[in-house]
């Protein structure tokens, strides 16, 4: 099992169109459970109907989630959403609104 630490950054996609990114910054974690809060994020570029987004770390914008880190390493978010760890490198979701 994959134990986080303070300070990192996660980050989960919704598996339906439209595909939304949300980042989530761990505030406090032990071997088992994690929290987080989710973290606001930056559009880097934008295309037609595309956003690169990233986060802005200590950016927080929801009260603190504890969640049971599962033995895959990821955070179970709800029912249709987990959270991974961030690679660091920018993600794409379906534009929010269109310039």
């Amino acid at each position: 099992m994959k134990k986080f630490s303070k300070g990192d950054i996660l980050f989960s996609r919704t598996p339906t169109t439209p595909v939304r990114v949300t980042f989530y910054q761990v505030t406090r974690s032990t071997s088992s459970t994690c929290e987080v809060r989710e973290i606001r994020k930056e559009i880097k570029s934008q295309l037609h109907d595309e956003q690169e987004v990233i986060p802005i770390k200590d950016d927080f914008s929801s009260s603190p989630l504890r969640r049971k880190i599962l033995s895959t390493g990821c955070l179970k978010i709800s029912e249709n959403s987990h959270a991974w760890l961030w690679d660091g490198k920018s993600q794409w979701q379906t534009a929010i609104i269109f310039i």
